[in-house]
């Protein structure tokens, strides 16, 4: 049941659409969707567990490796960074790189 309220109210295209407006940590997207920080938290732990710690979504990499599976205190997790990187603007990036390096020869 919780996996189902997880993916409804926090989807992970939100982690991507958090980080599109410089919103990295725990505490900026519970911060940008006015949940609390134990239900950010609980909801990355299910993705954790559900799917590993990097998960493609869409074109992007959701990287959970930053967030401490064990803590004492919340407050030691919630400026813990969430990565997003996005797949397509890097092999864009690597393709425009590599034509700067090659040249043809006559």
């Amino acid at each position: 049941m919780k996996r189902k309220i997880y993916e409804a109210i926090l989807p992970l295209h939100y982690f991507v659409l958090s980080s599109e407006k410089d919103a990295h940590s725990i505490e900026d997207v519970e911060k940008r969707y006015r949940f609390s920080k134990e239900f950010v938290i609980e909801a990355i732990l299910y993705y954790v567990a559900s799917r590993g710690s990097i998960i493609d979504d869409d074109s992007y990499l959701i990287d959970f490796n930053n967030i401490p599976l064990e803590y004492d205190s919340i407050d030691q997790v919630s400026n813990a960074e969430i990565v997003i990187t996005d797949t397509d603007q890097e092999r864009i990036k690597a393709k425009e790189k590599n034509k700067k390096k090659s040249f043809f020869i006559k």
